[in-house]
Parts: structure tokens; C-alpha cells; sequence
């Protein structure tokens, strides 16, 4: 059984430490909303941090963003995180 987290820090500052908290507590992943900051920012910034840990966002509004847009920053995303994120 794998076992997510969310990580909702209220600023993007925040979110490399929070997501390598995550890691350390043995978390198979995180789980990203959009609620202060896009899942996209949040990944890319959780990625410099952490070697193991899955990012996938759990909440994303659509309505505003290119849907080509959207995949080619989740396809960075997952090049930059070496396969770890996952656009949900």
C-alpha cells in the first residue's frame, strides 16, 4: 500500500522543506492543491529537495491554463523530478 500526503504550505518558500519532511516521514507521496500556489510551482520547488518522493497534484484548475501548456509543464516537470510527478 502506498501512502500520500497533502503539503499545503501557505507560501511557495516553504514547500522544498515541507515535501522533504515528507520524504524523511516515509511518505510514498505528496499530494499538491491549488489553493496559495499552483501544483506546478509547488513540484518544481519540492523536486530540488528530494530523490525519492512522488508529486502528484490532487487539484488543478483547468478553465484558465492551455491544455498544452499544462502537458508540456508536466512533462518537464517529470523530466526535472526523474519521473516522479504525475498530473492528476
Amino acid at each position: 500500500m502506498r501512502v500520500y500526503s497533502m503539503v499545503r504550505p501557505k507560501k511557495l518558500s516553504e514547500m522544498p522543506e515541507a515535501m522533504a519532511r515528507a520524504e524523511r516521514l516515509g511518505y510514498d507521496g505528496t499530494t499538491l492543491l491549488e489553493l496559495t500556489v499552483p501544483p506546478t510551482l509547488s513540484a518544481a520547488a519540492g523536486a530540488m529537495l528530494t530523490k525519492d518522493i512522488k508529486m502528484m497534484s490532487g487539484v488543478f484548475v483547468a478553465f484558465p491554463r492551455s491544455p498544452m501548456a499544462t502537458a508540456y509543464d508536466a512533462w518537464s516537470l517529470n523530466e526535472l523530478s526523474g519521473g516522479r510527478f504525475q498530473l492528476g
